[in-house]
């Protein structure tokens, strides 16, 4: 049995963030560990990375001994990636043969760039995003698995969300032949994008011409709705999450203004409308309680904000004053030195696209009154400073290998296959990438191996993507002749200056792979693909220090108009 040999069976993957949720496009890395009792055959080993949806729910129908149910089903898959971590030995189709004690397997994914929902779990409904391991032997059951992934999708901030949620409404408070006079009400929010833990600021203005007094109240409800497919039936939950009640509005007042505060629970899903068959809403409802009940809603947005463009600014003023009036400046030429520090973020380097750049600027503006103001700007470049030996980035030393094979047909008989390995994933400008390859040439041709490392930039807008790639270096190495077989290395030298690989861009993204493959003849050739990873090569350390200025703008220095 599996748990007889099996012992001690995990998949631990690196956390990206504090919170440990990952969104499209981001990289997954990690290992799975296990321990073996007894020798073990092992025909593969897979790991799965899935995105799906699934909603369910029943509804009961007819009375007695004629009720039934009926049950609704719908189920969606954003995406199913799969990598092989082990397989049999692909020349003679023989199980791969394990020993007794512990095994660790590193492995590296990507989620794939889509408007994916974030993960879920509800009444009727769920959206879910797993790793699942998958252990193929022979004369055995396959055995799974499962590991789930916290997956947020990430709103772009644009000026609609980030604009004052407003509303307005009224109401007669008359019963039958009672006249009893209006009650308006005017309600905002700051803006309409909220996180969780947030705290909403509702700010209320009455009018109450009646002879009732009204209490407003603030509800903050989740609207769940699951669809089958099509959306031809649907099933609607509301739940009420936090509830406030106001000041008293007293009769025959006008403009008064009251503030409600309510606390967004900090463990309140994210909002869902990017999915077919389930959709997460959050709506502020407003109401009155008196003799009638007046009611408003408004529909808010809950989820993470995502940065979209500027990655930092920081304005220094060069020319300190107090006082609102100007100073009048001498005529000549002046001199302001600064000092500005670059944010200790992970930023990405400076890059420039047939389709988008990344870019940083230092910008002086010269503000004159009642002239215009006067701007000049200067770029410069940012490196990324990467350590491949730090903790963060022990999945750039993971080794690469995969095994191809391929049978002939048509002009060519027999088979061919390859067995590739790579030392590591990430490698410095100007550093040579080490191939090895196993190659079995069963076939009756000659064949030879190419390599080629080639560049992907990717660049998105809107949910839309566009992609440029272009082959930077191809090698070929020696024939094969037919009926043998040879274990060859290649050193593919990487140029200095090349440009380093974008990983930690929304907008842009800059890819490198290594292509290996078989020049058959007559036939398709196999082909193996590695990404990756290209640093910056490591620059030895100043030898002299610039000396730090005391403060910013000329103050370190004295005013030259002085």
């Amino acid at each position: 049995m599996f748990g007889e040999a099996f012992k001690n069976f995990k998949i631990n993957f690196n956390a990206l963030n504090e919170k440990g949720t990952f969104s499209s496009g981001d990289p997954i890395t990690g290992q799975i560990s296990f321990e073996l009792t007894k020798m073990t055959k092992i025909t593969s080993i897979t790991l799965t990375l899935v995105g799906k949806a699934k909603v369910h729910w029943a509804v009961r129908r007819g009375g007695r001994k004629q009720r039934r149910t009926q049950h609704f089903r719908a189920k969606l898959e954003f995406f199913n990636v799969q990598i092989v971590i082990l397989r049999e030995n692909g020349a003679i189709h023989a199980p791969v043969k394990l020993r007794p004690g512990r095994h660790v397997y590193q492995f590296t994914c990507q989620i794939p760039h889509g408007d994916f929902p974030t993960s879920f779990q509800g009444v009727h409904g769920r959206v879910m995003y797993s790793l699942v391991v998958c252990i193929d032997r022979p004369w055995h059951l396959t055995k799974n698995f499962e590991t789930a992934l916290n997956f947020v999708c990430r709103h772009a901030v644009n000026a609609e969300l980030l604009a004052p949620l407003e509303g307005s409404n009224s109401m007669s408070t008359c019963s039958l032949w009672c006249a009893s006079g209006f009650i308006k009400m005017n309600v905002k929010t700051q803006k309409k994008l909220f996180n969780p833990g947030d705290t909403v600021k509702v700010m209320c203005w009455f009018s109450n011409t009646s002879s009732w007094t009204a209490t407003p109240k603030v509800r903050l409800i989740q609207k769940q709705v699951v669809y089958t497919e099509n959306k031809v039936h649907k099933r609607e939950i509301s739940n009420i999450m936090v509830s406030q009640t106001g000041q008293p509005v007293t009769s025959h007042t006008s403009d008064v203004y009251c503030e409600i505060m309510v606390t967004i629970p900090p463990t309140a899903p994210f909002t869902i409308s990017n999915c077919s068959i389930l959709e997460v809403d959050y709506i502020i409802k407003l109401y009155r309680s008196y003799t009638v009940t007046g009611e408003m809603d408004m529909n808010m947005l809950l989820g993470h904000e995502m940065l979209q463009c500027d990655f930092f600014s920081s304005p220094r003023g060069a020319v300190p004053h107090t006082r609102r009036d100007s100073q009048t400046v001498a005529r000549g030429c002046h001199v302001y030195p600064f000092t500005f520090q670059i944010p200790a973020h992970n930023l990405p380097p400076s890059f420039k696209g047939t389709a988008g750049k990344i870019q940083y600027t230092l910008e002086a503006i010269l503000c004159r009154p009642m002239r215009p103001n006067s701007k000049a700007k200067a770029p410069f470049t940012l490196i990324s400073k990467t350590n491949v030996n730090s903790s963060s980035e022990l999945w750039e030393q993971t080794p690469q290998h995969d095994i191809k094979e391929k049978k002939m047909n048509f002009f060519t008989s027999g088979s061919v296959s390859m067995d590739v390995h790579i030392d590591r994933t990430a490698f410095y400008q100007g550093e040579g990438i080490k191939v090895m390859a196993s190659i079995l040439n069963s076939s009756s041709r000659e064949i030879r191996p190419k390599y080629c490392v080639y560049r992907k930039h990717s660049f998105f807008a809107e949910n839309k993507r566009k992609v440029n790639t272009e082959d930077l270096i191809k090698e070929v190495g020696e024939p094969i002749p037919p009926s043998s077989s040879q274990t060859v290395t290649r050193i593919i030298t990487i140029p200095p200056s090349l440009g380093v690989s974008i990983l930690n861009c929304k907008l842009i993204k800059a890819e490198y792979r290594l292509r290996v493959y078989l020049d058959v003849k007559y036939a398709r050739d196999p082909v193996i693909k590695f990404p990756i990873v290209i640093l910056p090569a490591p620059q030895e350390p100043d030898v002299e220090q610039r000396p730090a200025y005391g403060g910013f703008g000329f103050e370190a220095f004295g005013n030259p108009s002085q």
